[in-house]
């Protein structure tokens, strides 16, 4: 039951326009992944604000494993990503994480491991969180995964097809200017 989403052949050589239509193609099913990030005793609503504060360790990632097992697949991907890293980098994404789950295993296992979200920028800044389903195991998907963020940008759509996911669901959280604007 992957997520089936309509994509312009142009929305793949532009990466954040392509990453914002993922996101919206996936929020429908943004229930299938909670997300715990420190001082919140609830899991994020997609479009929630977080303070800069609470962001700097990776969160406690929940996934709707009743839903998930009914699927034809083993394993799944989460990934957070930044669809605009730079005001001036426009076409860019930012990785922030990888994480690994599977139906077999209790824990996830981070196959790039979280980056510090800070920034000092003074616009509200969104991040987007990605799940995927795939048949791949963790060893071979981390043998396939670069984690380099910076120089070059994180190229999703490249990364998928290579990967081979299936999107299963997505959501996304602010952090908000005037948040930002204190660090």
């Amino acid at each position: 039951m992957p997520i089936l989403c309509p994509f312009d052949e142009t929305e793949h050589i532009h990466q954040s326009v392509y990453i914002l239509s993922v996101q919206k193609c996936g929020l429908h099913r943004s229930s299938l992944i909670h997300i715990y990030y420190a001082n919140y005793s609830r899991p994020i609503n997609p479009g929630e604000h977080v303070n800069i504060n609470d962001v700097r360790i990776p969160p406690d990632v929940q996934l709707d494993f009743a839903f998930l097992s009914k699927l034809n697949y083993n394993s799944f991907v989460l990934i957070l990503i930044d669809p605009f890293d730079q005001p001036i980098a426009l076409f860019g994404i930012n990785l922030h994480w990888i994480r690994y789950f599977s139906l077999f295993l209790e824990d996830g296992y981070d196959i790039c491991h979280y980056t510090n979200i800070d920034y000092k920028y003074i616009y509200n800044q969104q991040k987007i969180v990605l799940l995927y389903a795939t048949n791949s195991s963790q060893i071979t998907i981390t043998a396939k995964t670069m984690c380099n963020i910076k120089p070059d940008y994180f190229q999703l759509s490249d990364y998928i097809t290579f990967i081979k996911l299936e999107l299963i669901g997505a959501t996304y959280f602010y952090i908000p200017k005037s948040v930002t604007n204190s660090t």
